[in-house]
């Protein structure tokens, strides 16, 4: 088949189905389909004003979005908004989600976390979590250094033979009686304290989410030894000042001001006077969310389409450009093996490549069948090269530039057959940069490597994978 035959012409946007949303306490999942790949965005809010918006710029057909920081019981409304790779935008319309309320307390029999995004809920009275189920309270016969009154319903239980209390209350625990010795009056003797008990300890903040733009924050806890009585949480290592609450799963707490990794540590009790070694998790409080900030601003020209030139720079996270650089390799990598393979060419492919050579020589090719990738196809070497992240395009294109005078670029309306598909910079005139189309004979100004990215997008022919194959590949030096 011919190049022409792949060219895919789509002025349609991106159509936005199977939309479903799943809620937390604090936070909500959205998933919906695209047709056809596509950027997304979503927005939402308390009303339909949507004050807060996430985005993803990956190109998919499947997207997801977890949203966290919301308040419980809260109806918010959302909006989806798709992008195709040929900047066709299609809007969804305004849905809403409601976030959860109080957890229930579970009954008899059931499955104490029934409700995950509620943290072990609490049976009711007469019965304790047990094995994931809550099962009637029987009164067991406690071993040393746990609490004796670990089932209040049960009144105080009896320790184990050898043990006695020690304390009253909360406080409360069973300890090795103390034989010996001991002088006179009174017997008995004294009692030998418990030391310090062990098990294993959790603690987990929103559900381990890496960040929050909320200063508070849902505490999740789990131990394997029943018989702790109380919690401390602080975000200060030596608990200055804190005090110990009575043990739940599930609490919050507010972090201290400021943006940054929070580290908030948690020490297990058993009454007062026993606790466990701390334990500490990490949250990183941050209200401007860490995505990329662009800077957009009109220059005041046309662009051939009689429209004003725009020009945006968007910073991105240190985590956003080494992802990028990664990728960039990557890519880099996949063109010198592809460089490698084309050294060996049957005349079949041969025949063909100089037929697209003589063809389409110059043109800018859009990889419809992958996600929309750009290559410039450059008349000089007839080889073609990679048109990556808008600053890539824009550099490689001047790269190949070929210098011109100002008066004949600007004097010109209609190029030679010599500068068909080539890239000219005006020398007096900062070096400016325009591409000749080879289609209309016109110049195209790439004024800034948005405004570059746009013009390719515009300009760009659509080419199936095998034909794009048979095309020698290029690889520039930087």
């Amino acid at each position: 088949s011919s190049l022409s035959d792949a060219v895919v012409v789509d002025t349609e946007a991106p159509v936005v189905s199977n939309i479903s949303t799943s809620t937390t306490l604090i936070g909500a999942t959205i998933t919906f389909d695209t047709n056809e790949s596509a950027t997304t965005t979503v927005y939402y809010g308390t009303s339909t004003n949507y004050t807060h918006s996430t985005s993803s710029d990956v190109l998919d057909t499947s997207h997801s979005f977890n949203i966290s920081g919301l308040a419980s019981t809260t109806v918010y409304h959302y909006q989806i908004e798709a992008t195709d790779v040929y900047d066709y935008t299609s809007t969804s319309t305004d849905r809403t989600f409601e976030t959860l309320g109080t957890c229930p307390i579970v009954q008899y029999a059931a499955t104490y976390n029934a409700y995950p995004t509620c943290g072990p809920a609490t049976c009711i009275s007469g019965y304790h979590v047990d094995g994931g189920s809550c099962v009637a309270n029987t009164c067991p016969t406690l071993a040393r250094a746990t609490a004796y009154n670990a089932y209040p319903t049960c009144g105080a239980a009896a320790c184990q033979s050898g043990y006695r209390v020690s304390g009253s209350g909360a406080s409360a625990i069973c300890v090795v009686e103390g034989g010996g010795g001991g002088g006179g009056g009174g017997g008995g003797g004294g009692f030998q304290v418990a030391q310090p008990f062990t098990g294993d300890f959790k603690l987990i903040i929103n559900s381990g989410e890496e960040t929050t733009r909320s200063r508070m924050v849902w505490l999740s806890f789990d131990t394997d030894n029943r018989a702790v009585t109380g919690i401390q949480v602080s975000e200060d290592p030596t608990f200055t000042g804190a005090f110990i609450n009575a043990y739940n799963g599930l609490m919050p707490f507010f972090l201290s001001e400021g943006e940054g990794e929070k580290k908030i540590y948690a020490k297990f009790f058993i009454g007062a006077d026993y606790s466990a070694d701390e334990i500490s998790d990490t949250i990183v409080y941050q209200v401007t969310p860490a995505k990329p900030r662009i800077e957009t601003w009109g220059t005041g020209e046309l662009d051939n389409w009689g429209e004003e030139i725009i020009c945006s720079i968007t910073y991105f996270t240190e985590a956003e450009r080494a992802l990028r650089r990664q990728q960039a390799e990557e890519m880099r990598q996949e063109i010198i093996q592809e460089i490698e393979r084309q050294k060996s060419e049957s005349s079949q492919n041969r025949s063909k490549r100089l037929a697209l050579e003589r063809k389409f020589s110059g043109r800018i090719f859009l990889q419809v069948e992958e996600n929309g990738e750009a290559w410039y196809f450059r008349p000089d070497d007839n080889k073609r090269y990679f048109l990556g992240r808008p600053i890539d395009m824009f550099n490689i294109m001047r790269e190949f530039g070929l210098g011109a005078t100002h008066s004949y670029i600007v004097n010109t309306q209609i190029f030679p057959n010599r500068l068909l598909g080539k890239i000219l910079l005006d020398v007096e005139d900062m070096g400016k940069a325009y591409y000749i189309n080879p289609i209309d004979r016109k110049k195209y100004y790439l004024a800034c490597p948005s405004n570059a990215f746009r013009v390719v997008r515009r300009l760009g022919l659509g080419v199936s994978n095998a034909n794009i194959s048979l095309i020698k590949a290029g690889l520039v030096s930087n």
